[in-house]
Parts: C-alpha cells; sequence; structure tokens
C-alpha cells in the first residue's frame, strides 16, 4: 500500500531515530510525547496505526492496566469510565493531580482519533488485555470507538502464522468507520510455516 507519512509519536530519542532510519521518515514529523502534543494542531491524517504501551497489561508487568490514581486523594478509577472531558479529573475530589500508569495511554490514542476521524485504524496490544482481568477495559475502550461512529473487528493473531519469525500473540483491533463500511470483516487465514531455522552446538 502506497502511503505518505503524516506524523508519528515516538518521546525516546533513539526509538524515532531508529524509525526513521527504518523507514526513510523525516525525523520533523515526529511530535514526541503524546500527552503533549495538541491533536488539533497536527496535519490532518485518514489512516491510523499504533497502539499503545503494553506494561500494564502484560503478564510479565506490575497488572496495572488503565488505573490513574489521584494523588490529592489517593482515588483509584479507570479513565474510560468517565466521559473524555471529564477524565482529567478525580472523579471523587475534583484534582488534576493524577498519576497514570503507561498502559493508560490509550486515552490519548482515542483523543486523536477522535478529533481526526480517520478513514480506518489498526490497534494493537498484547493478548492479555482481551483477559478476564482487563476484558472490562477493553470493552470500553470498543465501546468508545463504536460511540465515535467506527465498527471495530478484532481477533488474537500470532506473528508466526504471517511469515514473521516470533511467536508473538497480539490483538489486532481494525476500526472503520460505519459512514464508510457497515459489513463484515474477514482477518486474513494463517500462512503455512515453509522455512525454519536449527541452531546446532558443538559438544565439548
Amino acid at each position: 500500500m502506497d502511503y505518505q507519512t503524516a506524523l508519528f509519536c515516538e518521546f525516546d530519542r533513539y526509538a524515532a531515530e531508529s524509525y526513521c532510519a527504518v523507514h526513510g521518515v523525516d525525523p520533523t514529523l515526529n511530535i514526541g510525547d503524546i500527552t503533549k502534543a495538541d491533536e488539533k494542531a497536527v496535519p490532518d491524517f485518514n489512516v491510523m496505526f499504533g497502539g499503545s504501551p503494553c506494561q500494564d497489561f502484560s503478564i510479565a508487568g506490575k497488572q496495572g492496566g488503565a488505573a490513574w490514581t489521584c494523588k490529592h486523594c489517593g482515588h483509584v478509577y479507570n479513565p474510560l469510565e468517565a466521559h473524555y472531558d471529564q477524565r482529567d479529573h478525580c472523579p471523587k475530589c475534583g484534582s488534576t493531580e493524577i498519576e497514570k500508569t503507561r498502559s493508560s495511554l490509550l486515552v490519548e490514542w482515542l483523543r486523536f482519533l477522535r478529533e481526526k476521524k480517520p478513514r480506518f485504524a489498526i490497534y494493537e496490544n498484547v493478548k492479555n488485555i482481551t483477559g478476564s482481568r482487563f476484558y472490562a477495559t477493553f470493552n470500553l475502550f470498543v465501546k468508545e470507538l463504536e460511540d465515535y461512529g467506527y465498527n471495530v473487528y478484532w481477533q488474537v493473531l500470532n506473528a508466526k502464522h504471517y511469515g514473521i519469525p516470533q511467536n508473538r500473540e497480539r490483538v489486532y483491533c481494525v476500526i472503520i468507520r460505519k459512514d464508510l463500511y457497515n459489513g463484515k470483516f474477514n482477518f486474513p487465514s494463517p500462512s503455512p510455516l515453509k522455512k525454519a531455522l536449527v541452531c546446532y552446538t558443538k559438544a565439548d
């Protein structure tokens, strides 16, 4: 698919340099820390790709999910349970001093999609976001996308089934504006594995 990058978001200098080198992207297109970026000031785009940090959803992480904690009163809440224009205020005391998990950056992803209304988007995260512990959060995420006028199709896929040398399960959401398409979406069928890498060790 031919495309032109309108912008990308990466606050880590070295990751940004690597991305630009691999994909031939102009470094000036990086808008940096998404929490500080103005969604109204960036160029329009019609396709959106990406995800949000997975550490707090991963089974290898601390399982903090998308929880926000008020630094003033200690109240812990899920930002997706609040209307988007009320999220940055603690629902208990009203304070804006909020400590946020890295994985709660998915609300920033929603903020950009809500403003730019791309034709379609693809969101990716770890499989565990659809597990019993975090399914309520994932459901709220999907519901909010639907409220914005999108159909959401999701499935857990393993990279090794699609020609990539990794045993890596991830959930993929294909998000399409309802005014453009309102039918069924079929994820691609797995590709047969044709090559394997075998490592031999020499005995002493």
